[in-house]
């Protein structure tokens, strides 16, 4: 009899070790076919791969060798065989670095990360960086309104089901806000739920809106050794970016779980800017101008309560526009033709 759990089992293991970069190098291949079977390399003078993580890359690297006229610039939103959220095989380097090998241009959003790709053989001069391409969301694009006590969160369940076309946030707290995936190896929030507990027993008015896989940060809360009603938070399941957008411009102050990998930048950054609130980064500093705080709970629970005293006193001030300059939309995206176009 044939035992179909270790069959699963061992198919699981091989297609992980031995189906390179990803599980979807299937599309990759047929996308070079089709590219192929329909001549587009010959109509073209650039060609731009996405890494998804990585295999649209090997479409770009096989296209490139059948037409090396092509400009081929590929786009990395993180590393791949240096990334420390993946388990690195053996041959993801090498491979990797063949890849590499016929690249004109990789584009990557931050200059903490140039030297991934330098160890993989790209010269530096052939490495440019672009911030994240995000617009400015226009104003009232969603519809998220603030309310009065009688109708906040108290009166809401802890966590929200995403079912509701309003989020309510009460204006009478001190409200703080992170959105977005969290990792146990790279983004753990253990030591922030820590810091947020402390903080709350001197400032009970603290809230913290959390967006994203909710049953993840139950799991986190009750790990940590809480009840959920322990923890001056609202677990939210994912939400429209619009939406969240709009919740972001009711907070108090915006919380960034940054990763430990020092060599990726969280889009979400550019929300966070768009939303002109202050900004707590929590892991390895990303900008002097925010405030920042290690992955260790006393130090996240004063920075919390010093926050609070300020923004009670009314003598918090922040100023973030030379950062938001910096993710200017157009631009970063005149910077990504000339790219295109062999400019840069």
């Amino acid at each position: 009899m044939i035992d179909y759990s270790l069959l699963r089992s061992v198919m699981k293991w091989g297609h992980h070790y031995f189906i390179w970069p990803d599980r979807t190098v299937e599309w990759a291949i047929n996308a070079y076919r089709y590219i192929v079977a329909e001549g587009l390399a010959a109509r073209a003078s650039a060609m731009v791969t996405n890494g998804l993580p990585l295999s649209p890359h090997v479409t770009g690297f096989l296209v490139k060798r059948k037409a090396p006229q092509l400009l081929w610039v590929a786009d990395y939103s993180d590393p791949f065989s240096n990334n420390p959220h993946f388990e690195n095989r053996f041959y993801d380097g090498p491979l990797e670095r063949l890849m590499l090998s016929k690249v004109d241009r990789v584009v990557i959003p931050t200059e903490k990360a140039t030297p991934c790709y330098v160890d993989l053989g790209v010269p530096a001069e052939r490495v440019v960086v672009i911030p994240q391409l995000f617009a400015q969301p226009k104003d009232g694009a969603a519809a998220v309104t603030s309310a009065a006590v009688a109708e906040s969160a108290a009166g809401d369940s802890v966590v929200d089901d995403g079912s509701r076309h309003r989020y309510v946030v009460d204006s009478s707290k001190i409200n703080l806000l992170y959105a977005g995936e969290l990792y146990a190896d790279i983004r753990n929030p253990t030591e922030f739920v820590h810091g947020l507990v402390e903080a709350a027993k001197q400032f009970p008015q603290l809230c913290f809106h959390y967006f994203g896989n909710a049953g993840a940060m139950m799991d986190y809360i009750e790990g940590a050794g809480y009840a959920v009603d322990d923890v001056p938070i609202r677990v939210n399941h994912f939400r429209p970016r619009d939406e969240v957008l709009a919740v972001m411009k009711e907070m108090d102050l915006l919380v960034n779980l940054s990763n430990l990998s020092s060599t990726q930048v969280p889009s979400k950054i550019i929300d966070y800017l768009h939303a002109c609130k202050p900004v707590l980064n929590v892991g390895p500093v990303i900008y002097d101008r925010f405030l920042n705080a290690p992955y260790e709970r006393s130090v996240i629970a004063q920075v919390l309560m010093d926050f609070v005293e300020l923004r009670l006193g009314g003598v918090f001030d922040f100023d973030y526009g030379d950062l938001k300059a910096l993710y200017d939309f157009e631009a970063n995206a005149a910077r990504y033709v000339q790219v295109i176009e062999g400019q840069l």
